[in-house]
């Protein structure tokens, strides 16, 4: 008892706050506080998985930014080959909120300012002599990862991954214009009954007054004969 008391007393927080009572299984881990800041994965795991805050870090995943996007089989990518630690990891991944764009970055945001949103703020430097200096001249580009890791000089794969998942947050020019179409298409056919109505309804008249200045018209024509 005095030893699961000491461990409980470990896994408190900087804070002060208590993260998980224990890592022996997935029944005993609590369900983790949904920060709006992303925390580092030292501070993320609690003590039974500090090993594996080096297997994090090594693969680009310093904090908890888009870790709710990895998988069993990344962690299995990872070496982290301990079925039991693999499944204590998975059930804290699972319980992170969703990794998402602040509502201030937009496709104007320069590149600078959105590596700083993502996480990925060291990577500035790689950006500043390109000719991509916004987040739309990135989606447009659609860049792939091994452009990514020739041109940006990102290596590892989470980092490539936080980029790459950023930028589909975002619709590319051709995403805009398909949108502008569809929407013309969406109110032609909103408008096309009423349009339709308003020609059947002349057409409609027409076909009234039709015979009758034929028939003025016929008319007139005869009368001189008639004379």
């Amino acid at each position: 008892m005095a030893e699961n008391n000491q461990e409980g007393e470990q896994l408190l927080e900087v804070t002060g706050r208590p993260r998980y009572a224990s890592t022996n299984s997935i029944e005993d881990l609590r369900e983790p506080q949904n920060a709006e800041a992303p925390i580092s994965v030292e501070e993320w795991l609690p003590a039974g998985l500090q090993i594996y805050a080096a297997k994090f870090r090594e693969n680009g995943f310093e904090n908890t930014t888009f870790i709710s996007m990895l998988t069993e089989r990344d962690l299995k990518e990872f070496e982290m080959e301990n079925n039991s630690a693999r499944r204590n990891l998975l059930r804290m991944i699972q319980s992170l909120p969703e990794s998402t764009i602040p509502v201030d970055i937009t496709r104007n945001t320069t590149t600078c300012n959105w590596l700083k949103a993502i996480g990925l703020s060291d990577y500035e430097r790689n950006f500043n002599s390109r000719e991509e200096k916004t987040v739309g001249d990135l989606v447009d580009l659609k860049p792939s990862e091994t452009y990514i890791k020739e041109n940006f000089d990102i290596q590892k794969k989470g980092h490539i991954r936080k980029f790459l998942e950023a930028l589909e947050h975002f619709p590319t020019g051709d995403c805009r214009r398909q949108r502008v179409i569809l929407m013309i298409m969406v109110l032609t056919v909103a408008f096309l009954p009423v349009l339709l109505t308003s020609t059947t309804l002349r057409i409609q008249r027409l076909k009234f007054t039709f015979p009758t200045e034929v028939w003025e018209i016929k008319g007139k024509e005869k009368n001189p004969h008639d004379r």
